[in-house]
């Protein structure tokens, strides 16, 4: 088990987010020995998360079957670790782009200039190209794309092309009901890695059995309704590995500050959904069109409990879509 599959294990069995522990592993590596208030203090997490995490970590010291031997304080497994890359990525990651990154953005921009037009019918608002490219570099950042099974509940923005090209997700499905969609997701990933697996999917419906219960990140855009936000939420919910403590759902919700009351109810579903809210990204997401909400919209990044719970199990019969 190399370092980061090990971080995955941790996050999972301790329900710490793999940002955090990484952070903890940052502060070791750049201070040795550190006072565990200090380190509380500094990574802003609680002593008996803090305690989980080194007991997950001991564990592993102590059954380890390396070929090279681990010293105890597990400094040569921790060195195998890019934390250059990590201690950039912890203070500048939004918006530093360096040689590397630039290359990185046009490769993206050249697959997002395939994107179908947007469908009206659908409630589909096509996100900007640097809008794509920042939803991935903050899932990347929080550490939920490496390694991880990822679902697109819906796609239109292209978001699992950009995974693919950009990141090391173990894998990759995009559920869409737009056949245009899925044509040119899948023309477009063929020399990806891995496959993106394409599927046509109605909202509307059950989710099929076989993604119950196995995304450990889902990211969808809906229609931006109270109908349309609780039943994708519901997908989403279901679609979630609840093995995964660290499960996550990223969640857009677009609305005009001249009407704020709408946040109300999505806040309320959210919450009836059992779900914390990690973070909430004021106007992240930016998009060609949709001028009523101002051409943008706010990223809720939703995290599982053991209170989560989809509140939309059966076939669904309200209307969705603004257009409705």
């Amino acid at each position: 088990m190399d370092f980061y599959t090990a971080i995955i294990s941790f996050s999972v069995n301790s329900g710490i987010p793999i940002k955090l522990i990484l952070d903890f592993f940052y502060a070791l590596r750049i201070d040795g020995a550190i006072d565990n208030k200090i380190l509380v203090g500094r990574l802003g997490i609680a002593k008996v998360s803090l305690n989980s995490v080194k007991k997950e970590f001991i564990q592993y010291l102590e059954s380890s079957t390396h070929e090279t031997k681990l010293n105890k304080s597990g400094s040569d497994w921790i060195e195998t670790y890019d934390w250059e890359k990590h201690r950039v990525l912890m203070s500048m990651w939004e918006y530093s782009y360096d040689n590397n990154s630039e290359k990185e953005f046009d490769s993206l921009k050249l697959r997002l200039k395939k994107r179908p037009s947007a469908d009206r019918a659908l409630d589909q608002f096509t996100a900007t190209e640097e809008t794509v490219y920042r939803r991935v570099k903050l899932m990347e950042h929080n550490g939920d794309i490496k390694d991880k099974r990822i679902l697109l509940l819906g796609d239109d923005d292209f978001v699992s092309v950009a995974i693919a090209l950009m990141s090391d997700a173990k894998s990759i499905t995009v559920l869409d009901i737009d056949k245009r969609i899925l044509h040119t997701i899948k023309e477009e990933s063929r020399d990806l890695v891995p496959v993106i697996s394409t599927v046509g999917y109605d909202a509307i419906k059950p989710l099929p059995k076989m993604y119950k219960d196995t995304f450990d990140t889902v990211f969808t855009d809906p229609p931006y309704t109270t109908n349309g936000i609780e039943l994708f939420l519901s997908r989403a919910v279901t679609a979630i590995n609840s093995r995964n403590r660290c499960s996550r759902i990223y969640l857009c919700f677009g609305n005009s500050d001249a009407s704020k009351e709408r946040f109300l109810p999505v806040c309320e579903i959210i919450t009836k959904s059992g779900l914390m809210i990690r973070e909430v990204r004021d106007k992240f997401n930016r998009y060609t069109g949709a001028e009523s909400i101002g051409s943008t919209s706010t990223l809720f990044v939703l995290e599982y409990t053991p209170q989560t719970e989809a509140l939309i199990k059966v076939n669904y019969d309200k209307k969705i879509y603004t257009n409705n």
